[in-house]
């Protein structure tokens, strides 16, 4: 299970997940929980119910292969991405959830994201691109307001942040993103590579391998972390390169 799912769980995570293998004390699990194979129950608080993250694309490929915003033109930055999806059997309102990458090079080139108000549907996704050089086709939210579900992205809900700068993204080798709730509390991370520093104590924190020219993604709310994308086996996304808006 991987700390993702675990946090949704309502779990206390007590030990970290190493790349490769995860090492996870449960504590405090709710009836149902054990496994996590299918959306969480309604036993859960109203407070538990949040969103995680489950893909990421940072390292975008070469050529016409890296245009994952659907445009005809890819963009290094542009079409850099990260996917949420609601785990549970109620809607989410995501207002006041926040996006940010945790390796700037500096805080002015810190890519944030702040969702408006939106309604994430139990089983959808929502999408979120950099931004910087794109036109992603139909609907598409921005931090204003929020868009209908859109049919190019699996019905994910799709948004478009307002960065003007090639220099605000996430950094290839070594980085990672997280996911704040409205309160300000990291609720969950994903770190690729070897970054100079880590999410903050305490944040469920999923880990992956370097993965070049691909994104790094959850194969399902029962598996072990995070992959490289084309590692995946299961769910239709077999042999590509990302998958924006399609979980599981």
């Amino acid at each position: 299970m991987s700390e993702a799912c675990a946090y949704a769980c309502g779990s206390e995570i007590v030990a970290g997940r190493r790349r490769g293998a995860c090492r996870l004390i449960l504590m405090n699990l709710l009836v149902g929980c054990i496994g996590f194979a299918v959306a969480a129950p309604a036993v859960l608080g109203a407070d538990a119910a949040r969103p995680l993250i489950t893909e990421v694309l940072a390292n975008v490929p070469q050529g016409v292969e890296g245009d994952a915003s659907g445009d005809g033109t890819r963009d290094a930055v542009g079409d850099e991405f990260v996917e949420i999806h609601n785990p549970f059997d109620r809607p989410i309102n995501l207002e006041g959830y926040v996006i940010e990458d945790g390796h700037p090079k500096s805080e002015s080139s810190r890519w944030r994201f702040t969702f408006p108000a939106a309604r994430l549907e139990p089983g959808q996704c929502a999408v979120v691109f950099n931004g910087v050089g794109t036109k992603v086709a139909g609907p598409v939210g921005t931090e204003k307001r929020a868009a209908g579900p859109n049919s190019r992205f699996g019905g994910a809900l799709v948004f478009v942040s307002t960065n003007k700068s090639s220099r605000t993204g996430m950094a290839n080798k070594g980085d990672w993103v997280m996911l704040r709730e409205p309160s300000g509390k990291g609720v969950h991370a994903v770190l690729w590579g070897e970054p100079d520093t880590r999410p903050p104590g305490g944040v469920p924190t999923d880990e992956s391998d370097d993965a070049w020219g691909e994104s790094y993604a959850l194969e399902g709310l029962d598996a072990d972390g995070f992959v490289p994308h084309t590692e995946l086996s299961a769910g239709g996304r077999e042999g590509v390169l990302f998958s924006p808006g399609q979980f599981p």
